[in-house]
């Protein structure tokens, strides 16, 4: 059975706790369980101020085979802003922004570059999304046509630097797909209009909330964001022109990235956010699967 991990980002206090309040015994450094395996939705770094200690919990647990994990939206900037393309430039600049957006784990990683190197390839050997025969794991979205893309092209669901170099620099269907999967759909706002990210950084467009139709919904109901500056009129018919129903006789699908708020709560029967907002609320969320196809509220953990 599976306890899925939601946004870790950087709390490593905060994580050791969670581990042992599930039953998880360290041992010379490595946590365990008897019986169970964990599964990290990705985004284990950044916010947060122990990135280095995250991955220094959650490494061996995955090398180990006690833990699974996919990579988040996080961990694919990271990955971007070291690796060079062909021209010897960062595929993500290191421009102020992205700089002060990647400076807490630059901070923890302080005067051990090497060893965050050293990280950053074991990033690449990360799937992109986890398919077991009774539940399925994806940072953000679970969008079939995305998912099949890149069960096809890329070899173990993992990023290499060439597909890397296409998902960055180019506008293709490598770009399309993992940016559907990691980041989410996400639809632009009308002209001049701008809202704040978890980030608080300004963006012309919007997260949405993929499982459900939004079909005559305004911005403020489709959006996953804050509501109070978005426009209160419909969106636009062609402004999602893909398919993000998941169906509802579908395996329970695990999901992180969003950075809900409150008490945890299902999202349908079988999909399930695990990103509560650790870097707002200090909760760290999990999920305690045993089985079941219907999923449950009472399965939920959530440590402060």
């Amino acid at each position: 059975m599976y306890d899925l991990i939601g946004d870790v980002h950087g709390y490593a206090k905060e994580l050791r706790q969670l581990l042992e309040m599930m039953g998880y015994k360290s041992h010379r450094g490595l946590y365990k369980h008897a019986e169970r395996k964990a599964i990290f939705l990705g985004d284990l770094i950044n916010r947060g101020p122990d990135s280095k200690e995250v991955l220094q919990i959650v490494r061996p647990m995955v090398q180990s085979g006690h833990a699974e994990a996919v990579l988040g939206n996080h961990e694919l900037n990271l990955m971007a802003f070291y690796t060079l393309n062909d021209q010897n430039k960062p595929l993500l600049s290191h421009s102020i922004r992205n700089i002060l957006q990647l400076l807490p784990v630059m901070e923890s990683f302080k005067n051990a570059e090497a060893e965050l190197h050293d990280y950053i390839e074991w990033m690449y050997s990360l799937p992109l999304f986890i398919e077991h025969e009774d539940i399925r794991v994806v940072h953000a979205c679970w969008q079939q046509d995305s998912i099949d893309f890149v069960r096809k092209n890329f070899h173990h669901k993992k990023v290499n630097r060439e597909l890397m170099i296409k998902i960055f620099q180019q506008r293709g269907p490598e770009s399309k797909s993992i940016h559907t999967i990691i980041k989410g759909p996400e639809i632009p706002l009308p002209k001049n209009r701008r809202t704040a990210d978890a980030e608080t950084v300004r963006r012309g467009y919007v997260r949405v909330k993929w499982w459900e139709d939004h079909k005559g919904k305004t911005y403020r109901q489709i959006s996953s964001q804050s509501k109070v500056k978005l426009p209160n009129y419909k969106i636009p018919d062609n402004l999602i022109n893909m398919d993000l129903s998941y169906p509802k006789d579908a395996e329970p699908v695990f999901i992180g990235h969003y950075s809900l708020n409150g008490k945890p709560f299902l999202l349908t029967q079988n999909i399930c956010c695990l990103d509560f907002g650790v870097s707002k609320s200090g909760n760290i969320t999990a999920y305690r699967w045993h089985g079941e196809h219907k999923l449950v509220s009472k399965n939920f953990v959530q440590i402060k």
